[in-house]
């Protein structure tokens, strides 16, 4: 991963950014490039600093090829699906209302080592539930019918 890259870029991942996340944002524009998740390629994927979930409507699979690149994942708290996989995989933490995002992004922004950490804890997590991303699990079962 390039670091200095990634340190500058966050993915937002969601249908729809919850208005907390718009402000944060907002305030944090100067600092860090923020983008959707859909707007990347997956080859743009592996050089970002961080997975953004804004909405709080993500289904789980939609994560996976983050997992699978090793990027660390900070979630909202009303999904319990994603910060159980937050827990149980070590890959990421999660917020719950506007303030907890802006301490989050720090938090985890400010070190390589923390994101190193989760961004293993999730590709270990990836590799051993044999998972696939969604886009690859869709074309898969397409083929099986």
């Amino acid at each position: 991963m390039n670091k200095a890259a990634a340190c500058q870029v966050i993915v937002c991942a969601g249908d729809r950014v919850n208005p907390d996340c718009a402000r944060v944002i907002a305030d944090f524009g100067n600092q860090y490039h923020f983008v959707m998740k859909e707007w990347l390629s997956e080859n743009h994927l592996c050089r970002t600093a961080l997975l953004w979930v804004v909405d709080s409507s993500t289904p789980c699979d939609d994560l996976y090829p983050a997992l699978r690149e090793g990027i660390p994942l900070l979630v909202p708290e009303q999904n319990p699906e994603l910060t159980h996989l937050c827990i149980s995989a070590r890959c990421g933490i999660w917020y719950r209302d506007e303030t907890d995002a802006r301490l989050c992004l720090n938090y985890v922004l400010a070190s390589d080592t923390i994101r190193e950490h989760l961004g293993a804890g999730g590709q270990a997590y990836f590799a051993s539930r044999n998972l696939q991303d969604s886009r690859s699990a869709r074309a898969f079962a397409a083929a099986a019918r």
